[in-house]
């Protein structure tokens, strides 16, 4: 079932006479998650808020007005300001950008034992997962068989942020479960996970 094009990319992460079964990497071209119902809705609302306080700064300096405070208070919430409305661009913008660059590093494979998620990024970060331990396997799959299999089971909050590029958010709500994100054939990968366990 390996294409084999990701076997040079795990082999030093192999144990002794360990094949690899499968391999593949997440679609980057799949931007939007279920979560992304509740978060863009959001991220636009921040990002407006964010702005109007900046455009009213702008307005008053235009317009040679002091603001109705000290140039440093004035000063001070300009730069609050534009901290939020870099925090909202990321929100609108940024982290698509974000999970695909990420997309385009991270790399799956399944042995007859574990299932492997390499993250090279800023280094390389390894997890395998011994199927043989996995309590739960879930799958949730489109129509167009691009799925996403989870080895174990995550908390609601921290399941809502993972792969939306907020994931560094998902651990503030506890463990997440190790997954395989926006792969293709989904239904067959999720198929032999499971016949190995």
């Amino acid at each position: 079932m390996s294409n084999g094009q990701h076997q040079q990319v795990f082999q030093q992460d192999l144990m002794q006479d360990e094949k690899i079964l499968w391999s593949g990497q997440p679609e980057p071209s799949i931007d939007f998650d279920r979560s992304d119902i509740f978060l863009i809705p959001f991220s636009l609302l921040w990002g407006g808020v964010a702005l109007i306080p900046i455009g009213e700064f702008c307005l008053s300096i235009a317009n040679g007005e002091d603001g109705g405070g000290s140039v440093g208070h004035n000063l001070i919430f300009f730069l609050v300001a534009i901290v939020f409305s870099i925090i909202g661009l990321h929100f609108i913008f940024g982290r698509f950008l974000y999970k695909r660059w990420k997309k385009r590093r991270t790399y799956y494979a399944i042995t007859a034992r574990r299932a492997l998620i390499l993250t090279a990024m800023s280094g390389r970060k390894l997890q395998g997962i011994f199927l043989d331990r996995v309590p739960a396997l879930n799958k949730s799959v489109r129509r167009d068989g691009i799925g996403t299999i989870q080895f174990g089971n995550s908390g609601w909050l921290a399941a809502m942020y993972s792969n939306t590029g907020f994931d560094f958010l998902a651990g503030f709500y506890g463990m997440e479960a190790p997954a395989f994100y926006d792969i293709k054939d989904a239904d067959s990968v999720f198929d032999l996970a499971n016949s190995l366990r």
